[in-house]
């Protein structure tokens, strides 16, 4: 079995969810995009072992008020 290094991953808090886990970078970069589209309000990241390449934004801060 080939080690599947990348992988996208939803983060919930505490409790990572890993969306897809894949070999190769070009597939793992399409496999986020899509995911973005698919999980638009969620906080997603393409990593490569424990290294994070790619994250969605943050949502912004709720507590701000702009006048």
């Amino acid at each position: 079995m080939t080690d599947l290094s990348f992988k996208i991953v939803k983060v919930n808090g505490g409790h990572d969810q890993v969306i897809a886990r894949v070999e190769n970078l070009v597939i793992c970069r399409a496999a986020y995009e899509k995911a973005l589209f698919v999980y638009p309000t969620d906080h997603l990241q393409m990593r490569h072992g424990t290294r994070i390449i790619m994250k969605s934004e943050e949502e912004p801060n709720s507590g701000t008020v702009s006048e």
